[in-house]
């Protein structure tokens, strides 16, 4: 059966109430402790072609495709603030997210059934996502047209063709009439956006005229027949810049409006508060890819924007979960399962204390503001794949986890003492990296190095040999128990997983496939040579990858508050911006 929705006290946040609530968010987000944030997708695109063996690298490339392929539908953040007697009050938004064009930014991105099904099942209103869904630019493109307005580029020249020339003439003829007359206004007819173009470019180099009336601006308008013309309006210089700077705050507002979710995205990076996540790798390219900037190729450029995004650092409960208590929740890790067990089950929670010779007056409790108390009034996991409630469940159990790594360390806190954040916790930053034997992905700094001194490559194999062929090879060896995957786009790379390093060595390993290998061209790779020989490669990218080397020296593990510099782009959370300085240009001003 489909899960019950509560029509209800929840914050939705759409167009229609998006101004009208962003004052509030941002008062309560600046008081916060620390909020969650979970998303909604179109698609998870690449995940089936995840390999266990990828290097971060490699994932990061997989995944960020997916990101750059679909877009967000919905935004869930929870704000949580402490407020005594080992309790947390929360509330709860749920904003949807449509990427509206605006200007020359029109998002083209893809829809994957299985993903569209998925939220139907789980009664997301795609009205509201499609129709009412708040706008978004990346705050690189909301800079970049800023930049436009505040400083407008030279038009340049047109080179103009006969029949440019002898339309321009009579548009001169026309204005010069015009500009000796007593006339306000003159609307000049156009047939098409060339012709405005190039009477813009015609227009500018008019002298200013002496007296009272020194020139005129020109502005784009439309009649009632819906047809384009241009307006002319006499105007002293000192009319002229108000009109101007009427035009550039015109033109702000609509650039804020555009900006649209965004502009919450700012808030929270500037806020530098703690951030809770589950699972959260995916979400983080979501997030960098729509609201931030066109994501990086390589994967330590992907990690200095992260660092530039969440300040106040990340928390992946994910992580945390399967570093520490993985004993404790088996292997029912999906957010509904630990929120229930950890959150919401007394029995489980209860089991833990004893353990610790603790009483279960430790257990993190949560108020629900007025807005959000149909999530605290929900059964538990029942309203799942809202990413309002995903945010508070993420929150929630952060918060008891905390409180949890506290009592195991041995700290006994007084009632009303709030759990420590981020401050000293190792898990800041490490996000959970599903299917892969990486414990972690460290957006802040080195990357964990891992064992895979039991792979090995057969490289350039012939055509015809098959995956039975070099099993046959393996037993030959008596290498004992192997996993066996052709790689590759013509499947000639063949990688052998051997499970149980003890019975050969190392060497003894790689000896035996060279010298048994029936295959003249092929060689036999480490997989270090292997990944040595890929970044040979011309089409080897894998920089960033610290499963073959640790960082550099030139490479210090990134700090909260970085700023990642790119080969053409560097982002960073902008600053508010003043006012435009005003300018003149000569006899007229053009929209």
């Amino acid at each position: 059966t489909k899960p019950r929705r509560l029509h209800r006290d929840v914050m939705e946040v759409t167009q229609e109430n998006f101004e009208r609530v962003l004052p509030t968010f941002k008062d309560l987000l600046d008081g916060c402790t620390f909020l969650a944030m979970d998303l909604e997708f179109t698609g998870l695109g690449m995940n089936r072609n995840l390999d266990y063996y990828d290097t971060l690298q490699e994932r990061y490339t997989k995944l960020s495709a997916t990101a750059k392929s679909f877009t967000v539908s919905q935004v869930g953040v929870a704000l949580f603030t402490w407020d005594g007697d080992c309790g947390y009050q929360v509330h709860a938004y749920n904003f949807y997210v449509f990427p509206r064009p605006f200007k020359s930014w029109d998002k083209r991105f893809t829809c994957q059934a299985s993903s569209m099904t998925y939220l139907a099942e789980h009664n997301f209103d795609f009205n509201k996502f499609f129709r009412d869904g708040i706008s978004f630019l990346p705050l690189s493109e909301k800079e970049k047209i800023r930049k436009s307005i505040e400083e407008p580029n030279d038009r340049g020249h047109i080179s103009l063709s006969k029949t440019d020339k002898e339309y321009l003439e009579h548009v001169k003829s026309v204005v010069s009439a015009w500009r000796d007359g007593n006339e306000q206004t003159l609307e000049l007819d156009s047939a098409n956006s060339y012709q405005r173009l190039i009477c813009y470019q015609a227009l500018e180099r008019f002298p200013p005229l002496q007296g009272d009336h020194v020139g005129f601006y020109v502005e784009k308008a439309v009649d009632e027949r819906n047809r384009t013309f241009l307006k002319l309006t006499r105007a002293s210089a000192e009319q002229i810049k108000s009109w101007k700077d009427n035009v550039q705050e015109q033109k702000r507002q609509e650039l804020e409006f555009a900006a649209g979710f965004s502009r919450v995205f700012e808030m929270i990076s500037r806020a530098a508060k703690p951030v809770a996540i589950h699972n959260g790798m995916l979400d983080l390219a979501y997030m960098a890819e729509n609201f931030v900037m066109p994501i990086p190729d390589a994967w330590s450029d992907f990690k200095d924007c992260i660092s530039s995004m969440f300040p106040g650092g990340i928390a992946d409960t994910k992580y945390v979960v399967h570093s520490e208590f993985s004993s404790l929740v088996g292997n029912g890790t999906s957010l509904a399962e630990l929120y229930q067990r950890l959150v919401t089950d007394a029995e489980t929670m209860e089991g833990f204390f004893d353990s610790l010779g603790t009483s279960a007056h430790w257990k993190m409790n949560f108020s629900f503001a007025e807005d959000s108390s149909a999530y605290g009034e929900a059964e538990p996991g029942k309203l799942a794949h809202e990413a309002g409630y995903d945010a508070v469940m993420t929150g929630c159990l952060l918060a008891q986890l905390l409180r949890m790594l506290q009592l195991k360390s041995g700290e006994k806190p007084a009632l009303g003492m709030e759990p420590s954040l981020m401050h000293g916790l190792p898990h800041v930053g490490r996000i959970f990296v599903g299917q892969s034997d990486h414990p972690y992905a460290n957006v802040f700094g080195e990357d964990p190095v891992v064992d895979r001194s039991h792979l090995f490559y057969l490289q350039n194999l012939p055509q015809n040999v098959g995956i039975s062929d070099v099993r046959d090879l393996c037993k030959t060896c008596q290498l004992g128990s192997v996993g066996i995957s052709l790689l590759g786009r013509d499947r000639r790379i063949a990688q052998v997983v051997v499970q149980d390093m003890s019975i050969h060595s190392f060497h003894d390993i790689v000896r035996m496939l060279k010298q048994r290998c029936p295959w003249s061209d092929c060689h036999v790779d480490s997989y270090h040579s292997y990944q040595e020989h890929q970044l040979r490669s011309p089409t080897g990218k894998r920089s960033g990858d610290h499963v073959r080397s640790p960082l550099s020296a030139s490479k210090r593990p990134r700090r909260a508050g970085a700023t990642a510099d790119f080969a053409t782009q560097t982002f960073a959370i902008p600053p508010h911006n003043k006012g435009p300085v005003a300018s003149s240009s000569g006899g007229c001003v053009l929209m």
